[in-house]
């Protein structure tokens, strides 16, 4: 039997519980396959696919076999469904991380994944002034981008052998408008649950600060002129960094050392990323300053003085 949505549909509407709706059902249009959500309250779901080969997905769904007919789909659907334990919850973290993924879909950014020791890494990957940065999402965010990924909420498509791409269900943006309009999340998310999101705001912020440019100057009488008074101004300012870097690290120190004393609990991601602004101020003067530079300065002030 050819299976198509306009059939499965009024079958599906017929084996449902008064508190079970249908959130979305469609068919692909390269595989044919068709994909169907169900609701429990509102806040449980489940997703299936009825298709005629099984998935090809990294995170593979309960799949029903099209070649079957109308007395044996009910019965397995319903069998599906029955079963309790296998209902995925929407909590409230796992509502705002679908926001997050829908908002970075529409912006068109991308999401990727990779496992170490067995854990999962997500990365966010953002285009900033011809660069590509990773933000990694913390651990407990990660988990629950795993168990969304295996609920069928988000989609995962390999990319290598180690890494996948996250992309967003065509079943987030009706869960998302139903849990809008029922009210059923209303108050604002705790910082805690929202970390990530500070985690990045920091991760940017450094990304833009202490990023230095070098443009070349025209190859003229004036141009050479200009980049020796370019290589004395970023010596300069090389110099300026190295005390700015220095003023950080003793900064740093005084701060852990008071922090001890006091025994009040510290900020892991606010301490690493204060070591971070040290080390991306050296990676910085590093490139800027050569083994040749106080070399170069004594040649300068040598013709600058005749």
């Amino acid at each position: 039997m050819v299976w198509t949505e306009e059939k499965l549909r009024p079958i599906i509407h017929s084996i449902l519980n008064p508190d079970e709706e249908v959130l979305s059902l469609y068919q692909s249009k390269t595989t044919k396959s068709i994909y169907g959500c169900i609701l429990w309250n509102s806040y449980y779901y489940k997703v299936f696919r009825v298709s005629n080969h099984p998935s090809q997905s990294t995170y593979k769904q309960p799949t029903f076999y099209d070649f079957h007919g109308e007395f044996y789909m009910k019965g397995a659907i319903r069998t599906y469904l029955y079963h309790t334990n296998s209902w995925y919850e929407l909590s409230k973290q796992s509502y705002y991380l679908l926001l997050f993924f829908q908002k970075l879909w529409d912006e068109k950014q991308e999401v990727e994944a990779s496992w170490q020791n067995g854990r999962m890494q997500i990365r966010l990957v953002v285009e900033e002034e011809g660069w590509q940065v990773h933000y990694r999402f913390p651990d407990n965010q990660a988990r629950e981008v795993e168990r969304l990924l295996a609920s069928g909420m988000l989609v995962a498509i390999r990319s290598s052998r180690n890494f996948i791409k996250i992309r967003t269900s065509r079943f987030i943006a009706p869960y998302i408008a139903l849990i809008k309009q029922r009210q059923l999340y209303r108050k604002k998310p705790s910082k805690a649950m929202l970390q990530w999101e500070k985690y990045q705001s920091q991760l940017i912020e450094i990304q833009r600060t202490y990023r230095l440019v070098e443009e070349s100057a025209p190859q003229t009488f004036f141009g050479h002129w200009l980049n020796k008074v370019q290589l004395y101004l970023c010596s300069a300012i090389a110099s300026y960094w190295e005390e700015v870097i220095k003023g950080v690290e003793w900064q740093d120190a005084r701060e852990i050392k008071e922090q001890r004393k006091a025994e009040k609990p510290h900020n892991p991601i606010e301490d690493k990323w204060k070591e971070n602004i040290a080390r991306r101020h050296k990676r910085k003067v590093d490139q800027l300053i050569g083994h040749d530079t106080l070399e170069k300065l004594r040649q300068l002030k040598t013709e600058l003085d005749d």
